[in-house]
C-alpha cells in the first residue's frame, strides 16, 4: 500500500518534469506553451474569428463587471511581435472587455497575397474585424506600429473610437533623430532578425531592462522570424514611408481624448516625439514615464497602469 501512494504521488512529479524536459528541447513547443500560460495566467483566452478570407487569431478577456458602461478596449502590437506582446497592457484593464488579434503578417496571422500592406490597407482591416466582432464604438491602443496604425484609423473613423491609447507611438517625423532612426535613413531594417544575435540586440534595444527570455523560447522566435521574413520585409516596404511620418500634418483628425506615453530613454521612437503628437491632437494627455525605454509597460508597468487607469477611467460624455 505504502508503494502504491509513493507511485502515485511520484508520476505526475516525474510526468511533468519529463514534459519540461521534452519542451526545452523542442523550441516551438516551448514557445506555444509560455504563450498560452501567459495569457491564461491573466485570464486571457485565444480565438478565432473569420473576416472576409481571413482568420484572425485572437487574445480575449471578458469584463469583470466593475464597469458595466465601459466600450471593448482593441490593442494593436508593435511591428515584429504578435498579439502576446500586449498581454501586460490587457491585464491592466480587468473592467473592460479586452481584445488584442495578431495583425496581417504577424504572429500566427499569415499576410494574404496581392494585397499591399500600408497603412491604409490595414486601417481597412481592423475595421473588417471591428464590424464581424459587433462592435459599435471601442476604445482604442497600440503600441510602436500599433499606435501609429490606432492613430490612422482614430482619423479615418472617428465615430468608431471614444478614447485613444498610445504607447510609443511612431508616424511622425521627430524632433530629434536617434540612432535607430539615423540607421533607418540609410533604409537598413533595424528590426531585422536573422540570427539569435540580432534578436538579443534588438531585445536590448527595446527594452530598458530586458526581461529574461529560455533559450528555446529565443530559438523558436528567431525561427518564427526568419519563416515570416518575406512577408516582413513585404510590409517594411509598405508601411515605412508612413512610419517615418505618415502622420505629420494630420494630427488634427484625432477627435477622441487620447493619452500619449513615451518611455523618457525610448531609443526606437524618440520621445520628442510626444510633443508632436501632443500638439497635434487638441485632445490629448501627454506622459514621460521615467526610466522606461520603448516598451514602457513592461519597464514601468505601475507607471503605465496608473496612466491608463487614470485616462479610461475619467468621466465621458454620454
Amino acid at each position: 500500500m505504502r508503494r502504491k501512494i509513493l507511485l502515485a504521488v511520484l508520476a505526475p512529479i516525474v510526468a511533468l518534469i519529463v514534459g519540461i524536459v521534452a519542451l526545452w528541447n523542442w523550441p516551438a513547443g516551448f514557445e506555444w506553451t509560455v504563450r498560452r500560460l501567459g495569457g491564461l495566467a491573466f485570464g486571457l483566452s485565444t480565438s478565432s474569428i473569420v473576416v472576409g478570407d481571413q482568420s484572425w487569431p485572437l487574445m480575449e478577456r471578458a469584463a469583470d463587471g466593475s464597469a458595466p458602461n465601459l466600450p471593448p478596449l482593441l490593442l494593436l502590437h508593435g511591428f515584429g511581435t504578435s498579439k502576446e506582446a500586449m498581454t501586460l497592457v490587457a491585464a491592466m484593464r480587468p473592467e473592460q472587455r479586452v481584445i488584442a488579434p495578431d495583425l496581417p503578417g504577424f504572429g500566427d496571422h499569415p499576410l494574404p497575397d496581392g494585397v499591399t500592406p500600408d497603412a491604409a490597407w490595414y486601417v481597412e482591416q481592423v475595421d473588417l474585424l471591428r464590424a464581424a466582432m459587433g462592435i459599435e464604438r471601442m476604445d482604442l491602443g497600440g503600441t510602436s506600429m500599433g499606435g501609429a496604425l490606432a492613430t490612422a484609423y482614430a482619423i479615418a473613423h472617428p465615430d468608431r473610437v471614444e478614447r485613444l491609447v498610445l504607447l510609443a507611438p511612431a508616424g511622425v517625423n521627430p524632433p530629434v533623430r536617434n540612432d535607430f532612426m539615423k540607421l533607418a535613413d540609410t533604409g537598413a531594417n533595424p528590426l531585422d532578425i536573422q540570427s539569435r544575435d540580432d534578436l538579443v540586440r534588438i531585445m536590448g534595444l527595446v527594452f530598458k531592462r530586458p526581461p529574461p527570455v529560455p533559450e528555446p523560447l529565443i530559438e523558436a522566435m528567431v525561427e518564427r522570424a526568419q519563416r515570416l521574413r518575406p512577408s516582413t520585409l513585404r510590409i517594411v516596404a509598405a508601411l515605412r514611408p508612413f512610419l517615418e511620418g505618415g502622420l505629420d500634418g494630420q494630427l488634427g483628425g484625432v477627435l477622441a481624448p487620447t493619452l500619449v506615453l513615451y518611455g523618457d530613454e525610448d531609443r526606437v521612437t524618440d520621445p520628442s516625439m510626444a510633443r508632436i503628437f501632443g500638439d497635434g491632437i487638441r485632445l490629448s494627455t501627454v506622459v514621460l514615464v521615467p526610466d522606461a525605454g520603448h516598451v514602457p509597460f513592461s519597464d514601468a508597468p505601475e507607471a503605465v497602469r496608473n496612466a491608463m487607469q487614470s485616462f479610461l477611467d475619467a468621466p465621458r460624455e454620454r
